[in-house]
């Protein structure tokens, strides 16, 4: 392995990312992301369990939670273990996209393996792993990896392309949101030439959807709520909406931006109603509203513009809770801009 001064997307991460494969030399590896993967949690493993075993390294991709049917077709002959609660997590762990340890799971979290590595663009991460690379400013942790990979001349094959290119494209919402940056279209640009296929990735991502999505979409909206003069919208489903429109629950993934997409809104949130706990999520229109830290007054986090938290108890109370800290927050912001 050679480090190569091309063009250097994150000099800063190199000796950090170096001393963590130096103590990964030798042993069994389990790359691990956060349950309920999204592009960017199954993009993260696959290309690194890939990169890794093209060097040399004994790894394999662990994942909690069932892989989303769009998703599948990242996988290809990556080696993966899914949905196996009794699945081996070997001598060491990479956690990838995983703002904190509890992001794995509860049945993985009480048989981790040391982490060796964490990799992640999680503004509320703190750094649990021996040696972490949190990068903030980065749109996806698939853009951490695609340009670690690229300043160290890594063999990336056509898999791990389009693996990386689809957790960019997902994180930055088709590339619409305030994290597109200059870096994120030119390590696309690298991406694209080393064999992704964005054409590919929209059709199994956006243009496949079931019929039972649409019935449920329709639920969605049906029961969308507008509060403060239309700055915060929220909806909520249960579980028995997913049984009565015959919808699994990754069909749920998406439906916010639903929402978010209205004029004049500020903050939405989606309240994913199950039979033992509601998961929460949280989007905003802009930075000005940073919804992380709405997510850390009920244990959660995540981005600026992106969060969330999951929770227990009756949905509209937890709606209620919500819903005064957003008229909190928007108050506060509104105040420091006028100042």
């Amino acid at each position: 392995m050679k480090l190569v001064h091309h063009p250097e997307y994150f000099p800063r991460f190199h000796t950090v990312f170096w001393a963590g494969l130096k103590n990964l030399r030798g042993k069994k590896i389990s790359v691990i992301g956060h349950i309920r993967p999204d592009g960017d949690a199954l993009g993260s493993q696959v290309a690194l369990t890939r990169v890794l075993r093209a060097l040399g390294y004994d790894a394999c991709a662990v994942a909690y939670s069932p892989i989303p049917k769009n998703l599948y077709f990242l996988i290809g002959d990556t080696p993966i273990v899914f949905n196996d609660k009794n699945a081996d997590l070997r001598d060491a762990a990479i956690l990838v996209d995983c703002a904190s340890l509890d992001r794995v799971g509860d049945l993985f979290l009480s048989r981790l393996p040391e982490c060796l590595l964490n990799v992640d663009h999680h503004i509320s991460n703190p750094g649990f792993g021996k040696n972490n690379i949190v990068v903030t400013d980065a749109a996806a942790t698939c853009e951490i990896l695609a340009g670690l990979f690229i300043d160290f001349d890594f063999p990336i094959d056509h898999a791990t392309a389009q693996a990386l290119y689809v957790g960019i494209a997902t994180d930055t919402g088709q590339f619409c949101y305030n994290t597109t940056t200059a870096r994120v279209f030119d390590l696309v640009h690298r991406l694209v030439k080393l064999g992704a296929v964005a054409s590919a990735a929209a059709n199994e991502l956006y243009f496949n959807d079931p019929l039972a999505k649409r019935k449920l979409l329709q639920v969605f909206l049906s029961r969308m709520e507008i509060h403060c003069g239309g700055r915060f919208m929220l909806s909520v489903l249960h579980d028995s909406d997913y049984a009565e429109t015959g919808a699994a629950y990754e069909d749920a993934e998406g439906l916010i931006d639903f929402l978010r997409n209205i004029e004049g809104v500020e903050i939405v949130a989606f309240i994913d109603d199950r039979t033992s706990f509601a998961k929460t999520s949280l989007r905003s229109r802009s930075s000005d509203y940073d919804v992380s830290k709405i997510a850390s007054e009920f244990g959660g986090g995540g981005h600026k513009m992106a969060a969330g938290y999951t929770g227990k108890g009756e949905w509209m109370k937890i709606r209620d809770d919500l819903l005064a800290v957003v008229k909190k927050t928007l108050s506060e912001t509104d105040q420091k801009a006028s100042e």
